[in-house]
């Protein structure tokens, strides 16, 4: 898993795409910054920050993930993969945890903005954590599609495609479809499916507490995203076999 995770580490400064996904995060995060934080009040607060990275965020997350697997089987390569001792679980993990640590670098770069702030501003080390750390876990499930739909697709664009599609469709889901249930008389049912929303989820992080409901939410949303894509990869290496 770890020579996996070296190597697509090293795939993502070996072509644009790493570059490209830290300086477009950060350049967004910079206009967020200036239009919530500083323009719009809201201080040294990373909580305000990051929410509003949620969509931009989706817009880039197809550089870390629509090559993992879709340019291995596009070149062939997966067929060494496939015959390596390497088990699908190595090589699943070791490809979303260097996407996972792309934006675990992305987020030690926000860390510049609180603290750009903080001689006129207080900034709170608590909140800001809890923050920054929900919205890794939930950038987690995002990622985790973007795997997924990697392994169902031969195509870089096609991959890219289906994630933004996919993630933009979750989105939607949860901020215009899910708030027209809860006011109409199929209520019950928005408190239900408000429970699966990962931004309804990423709210509770706003006081500075990480709460364990919605850590193992995360961790198991994003699980179940890998174990299917281990299940498709599984298909092939037993196709080839």
């Amino acid at each position: 898993m770890t020579a996996v995770w070296k190597r697509e580490m090293g795939q993502y400064f070996k072509t644009p795409a790493g570059y490209l996904f830290l300086g477009i995060f950060t350049l967004l995060c910079g206009l967020m910054f200036a239009f919530y934080n500083i323009r719009g009040g809201a201080g040294a607060s990373v909580y305000v920050l990051l929410s509003g990275m949620r969509l931009p965020f989706m817009l880039i997350a197809p550089l870390l993930t629509m090559r993992l697997l879709a340019e291995e089987r596009r070149s062939h390569t997966d067929q060494l993969l496939l015959t390596s001792p390497l088990s699908v679980a190595q090589i699943v993990l070791g490809k979303a945890l260097a996407a996972y640590t792309m934006l675990l670098a992305a987020l030690v770069l926000t860390l510049f903005f609180p603290l750009l702030i903080s001689p006129y501003a207080s900034v709170s080390p608590g909140t800001t954590a809890a923050a920054e750390i929900g919205f890794f876990l939930m950038n987690l499930c995002t990622l985790s599609v973007g795997v997924l739909m990697s392994a169902l697709c031969v195509s870089q664009v096609s991959a890219g495609v289906l994630t933004l599609g996919v993630n933009m469709l979750m989105y939607l889901l949860e901020g215009y479809v899910l708030p027209q249930l809860g006011a109409s008389y199929l209520a019950g049912l928005y408190g239900v499916l408000k429970r699966f929303s990962l931004s309804a989820r990423y709210a509770t992080f706003q006081n500075g507490v990480v709460g364990l409901a919605e850590v193992v939410y995360f961790l198991s949303f994003s699980g179940f995203l890998l174990l299917l894509t281990g299940l498709c990869v599984s298909r092939r290496r037993w196709a080839k076999g």
